[in-house]
């Protein structure tokens, strides 16, 4: 990762069937659960604030600048669907929820 660059994310234990769950997080050391690190925003980039940026621009930096330095366990996911989709789609997959950015 770029030096003095600060990152937004979620860590996530996965379950038995590769699913995210806040319990298996909450038990983590027990289960010994896979974790992930989901980017879901970019805040400094080398030394330079980028928060007041667009998430659209935010999001170009992140591509660009910083995932291509990163490697698993650290992930990061953009989706673009309406909320009613989106809401759907976590309800048939049976997910404990959604993070989004406006």
């Amino acid at each position: 990762m770029p030096d003095e660059t600060a990152l937004d994310g979620e860590i996530v234990a996965l379950d038995a069937d590769g699913r995210p769950s806040f319990h298996t997080l909450q038990n983590h050391a027990s289960a010994g659960a896979p974790l992930q690190f989901y980017v879901l925003d970019v805040l400094i980039v080398k030394g330079r604030e980028i928060i007041g940026e667009t998430l659209i621009k935010r999001r170009e930096v992140l591509e660009e600048h910083v995932l291509p330095k990163l490697a698993e366990p650290i992930r990061s996911t953009f989706l673009q669907a309406s909320f009613q989709e989106l809401i759907r789609s976590v309800k048939a997959q049976g997910l404990e929820g959604l993070v989004a950015t406006p």
